[in-house]
């Protein structure tokens, strides 16, 4: 997309679920989207799932810290899962918890 619309004509979401759907490695997705990235949608995921909240599967979210700041990307990270990912909505705070502690020392505003 970008070589046919030109560097800085688009922005992007990185969702790592989409990526994960798409067999794609949400790394590489992050290297494709560099410093276009406007907007993070966060969930984790294993072997058999693609759509789990953050902390409950094996997504490396330390090395997608690492990822973003190599592009220089501080912006809004959202949890997105859907209703049949969690049984109580004290599960969800409980990701945000484990985000915050993963991305305390880049991210000021989750």
């Amino acid at each position: 997309m970008r070589e046919y619309l030109g560097s800085g004509n688009m922005k992007f979401v990185l969702d790592i679920k989409q990526a994960v759907r798409a067999n794609e490695s949400p790394f590489d997705m992050c290297d494709a989207m560099g410093s276009d990235i406007i907007n993070v949608h966060i969930s984790d995921n294993d072997i058999q799932r693609d759509c789990m909240l953050p902390g409950m599967g094996t997504m490396d979210f330390k090395k997608l810290t690492c990822k973003l700041d190599e592009y220089g990307y501080f912006g809004p990270l959202i949890i997105e899962v859907y209703r049949a990912n969690f049984k109580n909505f004290s599960e969800i705070e409980e990701a945000k918890y484990y985000i915050d502690s993963v991305f305390s020392d880049k991210f000021r505003n989750i």
